[in-house]
């Protein structure tokens, strides 16, 4: 764990803009920390006492209920994980865990707070990322509502690939028990999903993919975009 610099804090899009003053009280709280693979940053159902952000390696959101857990959410850098709990002083509705060798920016969420209070480019920082946020989750939503398990499957393969450079060629980027769990499917739908795909515009091979025909692809995804209006029709496809 150590410390770190303005500059650096100044390289997160959350506090690009913040003021000198608010960003010296913010650093007097800053900790870097590296954490080993399924570290548990912080729990579903506790007020947090840190803003956690991701600087390097991936994490995953996910909530349990009995004896159930599912994947919200995974990340990558650079952005935080807890904003909204840790902003509105309320309990984490997410756990957070690392799935990969990670380093971890750590603030105190309630020098976070009074930076919020005192520094207006700041608060209209923190209101973009969670619009950004809120967007994302209500696009997920709607795919959850409307899509197929194999449309969305294909909606992500696409997506994965543009995030990836758009070559065509990717690997996934984490086991598919989670994906699945990503993606509202089982395991058992998922790999017969995969197994659909690989003749139909995919080909995937343990972790690798390879996105052979996108137009294929884009056909059984339907090409959806939230901002955009959907076909009323689709191909007869297993689901």
């Amino acid at each position: 764990m150590r410390n770190i610099a303005g500059r650096d804090l100044r390289q997160i899009a959350l506090f690009a803009e913040v003021s000198d003053d608010c960003c010296d009280a913010l650093l007097d709280t800053a900790r870097l920390q590296c954490s080993p693979p399924l570290t548990v940053l912080f729990d579903e159902g506790e007020r947090p006492t840190f803003l956690h952000i991701l600087v390097e390696g991936e994490v995953e959101l996910f909530a349990q209920f009995n004896e159930h857990e599912s994947t919200i959410s995974m990340h990558r850098p650079n952005g935080p994980l807890n904003l909204a709990a840790a902003i509105d002083d309320v309990p984490c509705l997410t756990s957070g865990r690392t799935r990969q060798q990670s380093r971890v920016l750590t603030l105190s969420a309630e020098a976070v707070r009074n930076v919020f209070d005192r520094d207006r480019i700041f608060a209209r920082s923190v209101a973009r990322e969670l619009s950004r946020e809120l967007c994302k989750l209500m696009i997920d939503h709607k795919n959850q509502k409307l899509l197929t398990c194999l449309e969305r499957l294909a909606n992500w393969l696409l997506h994965a690939d543009a995030q990836s450079g758009g070559s065509g060629q990717f690997r996934l980027p984490f086991d598919k028990r989670l994906l699945a769990s990503q993606l509202g499917m089982t395991p058992e739908n998922l790999s017969r999903g995969l197994k659909y795909l690989s003749g139909h515009g995919a080909c995937i091979s343990g972790r690798n993919v390879t996105v052979a025909d996108p137009m294929a692809l884009s056909a059984i995804a339907h090409a959806t975009s939230p901002l955009q209006s959907r076909p009323r029709t689709r191909p007869t496809v297993a689901g």
